[in-house]
């Protein structure tokens, strides 16, 4: 049984943890979390909202905090504005993705493109009282039959929260969407060369002895090595690689996650390393061209099956798991915030052909 002086402990050690964790300063619509950051606290709309502006510094907390919230407050319909069509909710949306400085450029492509889909698949031009349960389920039956799983799926969030918004607005009485369910998602093949193809590549790559094909060849390399993104790649810094780790940050923009990670220096990397070194430690790495036609070109040289630069990370990821390593802490690596939850949809049956291979070799 919790005694009444046991229950004031938990809350009080609760309001505690709350309060050390979050601290109020001497600024409109800010706080600081605990590790520096600075976050916007306000009510927009009639909902409390906090979002993190991605700095330590007051100023530049305060500068953000403005425009987020002009953002927010401006690209709204307002309550009691009225709403003539499914065009003018599309607008609004695409005004505060596109204005919304918390919104890292390639998130705001994503959400324009799925803004896209639903200008081509709704009657735009009609009323928000076309959206019935009848019209939404005709309507999610052709974009399952047209689009990807995971790009179905995103695109009925987005539906779902249209319709949450034009409730909000007095412009629907139910939520039409309400019986709609997400579709199983189907997971892509990987496309993964062997060691041998890997190989290949790079030395087809870097023998076209043209301006940029040894840096080409060299990031294709460090990316399958490490699992970086390309984006990661491009920022990477010479005074964020140490002696066996790299510090990834994503630079200005961030990571995807927008959290820094340490990728281990495995043996080939090291090398790799010790052979591009600049004497330059602040510079970067590498340069900003993108090596996705050198690549696609050196697959096509070679008849092997076309390769994205994302390709890098999946063959980073299955070396890692076929060596041994446990998939969460290849997760950790490739920067999954999930836990491992991504990393096992993917690469699971990675795992499970291991596990086999390791089985045979029990012998009674």
């Amino acid at each position: 049984m919790v005694t009444t002086s046991q229950l004031t402990g938990a809350n009080f050690r609760a309001e505690n943890t709350r309060m050390n964790t979050w601290q109020k300063i001497d600024a409109e619509n800010l706080v600081r979390h605990k590790s520096g950051s600075y976050y916007l606290s306000a009510k927009v709309h009639g909902k409390k909202m906090r979002k993190s502006l991605q700095t330590k510094s007051l100023r530049i907390a305060k500068i953000k905090r403005d425009e987020m919230l002009k953002v927010l407050r401006a690209g709204e319909i307002h309550a009691g504005e009225k709403i003539e069509s499914l065009r003018d909710v599309l607008q609004s949306l695409d005004f505060s993705f596109k204005n919304n400085p918390s919104l890292k450029p390639r998130t705001v492509q994503y959400y324009e493109t799925i803004l896209d889909i639903l200008e081509r698949t709704l009657p735009v031009e009609k009323s928000p009282k076309v959206l019935t349960p009848g019209f939404l389920k005709k309507w999610w039956m052709g974009i399952c039959e047209n689009y990807h799983s995971t790009r179905a799926n995103n695109t009925l969030s987005m539906m779902k929260k249209i319709c949450k918004f034009l409730m909000k607005k007095g412009s629907l009485i139910t939520d039409p969407s309400e019986d709609l369910k997400r579709v199983k998602v189907q997971l892509k093949d990987l496309t993964v060369p062997t060691r041998e193809e890997f190989g290949q590549l790079v030395e087809e790559v870097r023998r076209q002895n043209r301006r940029f094909s040894e840096e080409a060849a060299n990031q294709i390399e460090f990316m399958a090595y490490s699992g970086l993104r390309h984006g990661e790649l491009m920022s990477l810094r010479w005074d964020e690689i140490d002696s066996d780790s790299i510090l990834v940050t994503g630079g200005e923009g961030g990571t995807k996650n927008s959290e820094k990670r340490y990728v281990p220096i495995v043996e080939p990397l090291k090398v790799l390393i010790s052979k591009i070194k600049s004497n330059d430690d602040s510079g970067l790495v590498f340069s900003t061209r993108s090596v996705r036609k050198a690549l696609a070109n050196a697959c096509e040289r070679l008849g092997l099956p076309h390769m994205r630069i994302h390709d890098l990370r999946h063959l980073f990821a299955t070396t890692c798991i076929e060596s041994g390593v446990d998939i969460p802490t290849v997760s950790k690596w490739l920067g999954h915030k999930d836990g491992g939850a991504l990393a096992m949809r993917v690469y699971g049956h990675l795992r499970d052909e291991h596990s086999r291979q390791q089985a045979a070799k029990v012998k009674f």
